[in-house]
């Protein structure tokens, strides 16, 4: 009578322990994965990708993809590459946003109607980062300062390695 409730007993004092460590792992992995990077192989794609080639052939090679809701375009460009060069590439790349998906959503996700978007153009001495929030602070300084209005792809954040950020208006 006792060696079945001894043996039961030591299965149940190992399994709690080898379960928990098991969940633990797998949230974690779960974790890891979805807050990595996801490459986009969506139609839009491609069309970008042939527009910006076009438009700008120095730019050599574009990766798209999307981290945590964000869609990231991380440039490969050549180090003499200007400022205003990488602006007129964020310029297009708003009207390419806002023509070709009717400012939609640029994923399949359909709970937003805006993406966050981040540009990158990594040069040999400065870091270009363009960044449009889905949201923005209203304008309006008597209005709650929390307050916030959907942005619609017009305010847009240039920040020059570890400067301050600047804002645009394309």
């Amino acid at each position: 009578m006792k060696k079945p409730l001894i043996t039961a007993f030591i299965a149940i004092v190992l399994l709690i322990p080898f379960t928990i460590v098991f969940f633990y792992i797998w949230f974690a992995i779960g974790m890891i994965s979805a807050s990595s990077a996801h490459s986009i192989k969506l139609p839009w794609v491609n069309q970008y990708k042939t527009s910006i080639n076009s438009k700008f052939p120095v730019i050599k090679d574009i990766n798209i993809y999307d981290k945590q809701g964000r869609v990231r375009f991380d440039f490969n460009v050549p180090y003499n590459m200007t400022l205003d060069q990488c602006k007129d590439v964020a310029k297009v790349t708003k009207d390419f946003i806002t023509n070709t998906n009717n400012m939609k959503n640029l994923l399949d996700d359909k709970s937003i109607e805006q993406n966050n978007i981040c540009l990158t153009f990594n040069l040999k001495k400065n870091t270009y980062i363009f960044e449009c929030p889905i949201f923005v602070q209203t304008k309006d300084p008597t209005d709650n300062p929390n307050t916030t209005e959907e942005n619609n792809y017009k305010i847009w954040y240039l920040q020059v390695n570890d400067a301050p950020v600047i804002e645009l208006e394309f």
